[in-house]
């Protein structure tokens, strides 16, 4: 199937969904939670809760950009998040630049995942006590709006296992607790679907 039918059948699923729409960035509450490599929920990452559910942001589904943050710090260090960028349906390679760990040098690493018809992507760059972290979210998506982070690597743990940086090995979710509202969800998925076919398209794919 061409880029252009399989970005039509998306935005028809999401026209059946959601209905008519409006597209701006979109203010949302997260819950950010963290698992080990044996896939258990940690629950010292934070004090006094399992997850950081204070986690706040926008995602500006007619740019396909976005924002997380959180007046929580993590392991009693603050953490950013930035270059939050969302994809459309597709299979995607991002290189991004990154530490291997605490007081390393920064090199290239890169991830390989796919986004289905019914879901969104998100690459971020996640910066921790002079460290920089390469994450990446694969979230299904509801008819009202919401997103659950899935399994997208394969490994039975919710998230994609952290390839470098100081928390090598874990896996750390984002999942939405305020649901977007489904009139401007709408209009940005097409929207995002968009920028997922030019995306494809410089990449050869």
């Amino acid at each position: 199937m061409n880029k252009m039918a399989r970005l039509g059948g998306w935005v028809a699923v999401a026209l059946s969904a959601w209905g008519t729409a409006q597209a701006s960035a979109v203010p949302q509450s997260f819950s950010f939670c963290a698992y080990s490599p044996g896939g258990s929920l940690l629950s010292n990452f934070w004090t006094g809760s399992v997850c950081d559910e204070t986690v706040t942001g926008h995602l500006d589904l007619a740019s396909g950009t976005g924002t997380l943050q959180s007046a929580r710090d993590l392991l009693g260090v603050n953490w950013t998040v930035r270059d939050l960028t969302l994809y459309g349906p597709g299979t995607y390679s991002w290189s991004f630049p990154g530490t291997g760990g605490l007081g390393s040098e920064t090199s290239t690493f890169t991830y390989a995942f796919t986004v289905s018809d019914t879901q969104v992507g998100a690459t971020m760059l996640f910066d921790w006590s002079n460290t920089t972290t390469g994450i990446v979210q694969v979230w299904d998506t509801t008819p009202e709006g919401g997103f659950y982070p899935t399994d997208w690597d394969g490994d039975g743990i919710p998230g994609g296992m952290l390839i470098q940086g100081p928390f090598e090995g874990f896996s750390f979710t984002f999942q939405s607790a305020v649901p977007v509202p489904p009139a401007v969800w709408l209009f940005g998925s097409g929207l995002v679907g968009l920028l997922g076919v030019a995306r494809r398209g410089r990449q050869g794919c």
